[in-house]
């Protein structure tokens, strides 16, 4: 699946108060972009339980992989996704792994399905 890629120049904070840092990483070509960690974005896909995962893989505070990564998903987990949005290397789903209740965004490439179908 392909999506339209767009930036997201803002995320909204859905839970209570969250300090979002910046990350700063480097891709390929050069070039320097921002992606916030610490940050959660709202459940708007009602599609849940997707087993998609290709392998054990971390979740990420932020759309980043230089953003923390204090939770793990594996390949037999069920995971609920709420939402993608644009961020470092492409495009990212927000996600809750139904084993863990912990939450956590994903590169949409680590998913078989390409992540949530809905934009943040």
């Amino acid at each position: 699946m392909f999506r339209k890629t767009t930036v997201v120049a803002t995320m909204v904070v859905t839970i209570g108060m969250a300090v979002a840092t910046s990350a700063e990483a480097t891709t390929s070509s050069g070039d320097t972009s921002q992606a916030a960690c610490g940050v959660s974005a709202p459940d708007k896909d009602n599609k849940p339980n997707h087993t998609a995962l290709r392998t054990r893989h971390s979740l990420f505070t932020g759309p980043s992989e230089t953003c923390a990564h204090p939770n793990w998903a594996e390949p037999t987990d069920n995971l609920d996704y709420y939402c993608w949005a644009s961020g470092d290397g492409g495009t990212w789903t927000y996600l809750r792994n139904a084993r863990t209740n912990q939450v956590g965004w994903i590169l949409d490439e680590y998913l078989t399905d390409w992540g949530s179908v809905v934009a943040c």
